[in-house]
């Protein structure tokens, strides 16, 4: 049987762990994130990072969590997951997009987050202006320049807490 020195099996055990911690640290490290904190509960928007070029695809993430010791009622949402919130591009004050233009018969649900919950909620975003329409055959690609990612609940009788993040476009 052969032995193995100390050095040769703790070298190549230590690069694994630096290797794995770094790759966990990218994934949990986001690349540009805001966060807002208000009546126990914080509001997070994140995207993958901050300078893009024009033919990549924005990452989105919206995160709500409830940091309070208690149950959180934020009010009636839409009772479909992708129009709970809104997430909303602008540029110079103009809107370019909106992740749920307009709200279908779904219904509405009381929006709860029980002590230490977290609802979150990620879109693609591929770089084009949905003309302030549902219609796909009027969109078109966007152009360089600074953006902002906002995003907020969408509750009909609750408070309204928006964030926002800024992104580059080369």
């Amino acid at each position: 049987m052969k032995r193995i020195g100390f050095p040769a099996l703790v070298s190549p055990l230590l690069i694994g762990l630096l290797l794995f911690t770094g790759s966990c640290s990218l994934l949990t490290n986001p690349g540009n994130r805001t966060t807002r904190k208000q009546g126990g509960v914080e509001y997070s928007i994140e995207t993958d990072r901050r300078d893009y070029q024009l033919s990549n695809t924005v990452i989105i993430l919206y995160r709500v969590t409830n940091q309070s010791g208690k149950i959180i009622s934020l009010g009636s949402v839409p009772n479909c997951d992708y129009c709970k919130h809104q997430l909303t591009i602008t540029q110079a004050d103009q809107e370019i997009w909106k992740s749920c233009r307009v709200i279908p018969p779904c219904g509405w649900t009381e929006f709860s987050l029980q002590p230490g919950e977290t609802w979150e909620y990620s879109e693609n975003w591929g770089m084009t202006d949905d003309h302030g329409t549902l219609e796909p055959g009027d969109d078109f690609p966007v152009g360089s320049g600074h953006y902002q990612v906002s995003g907020q609940l969408y509750p009909g009788d609750g408070p309204r807490v928006p964030i926002s993040v800024s992104i580059n476009i080369k």
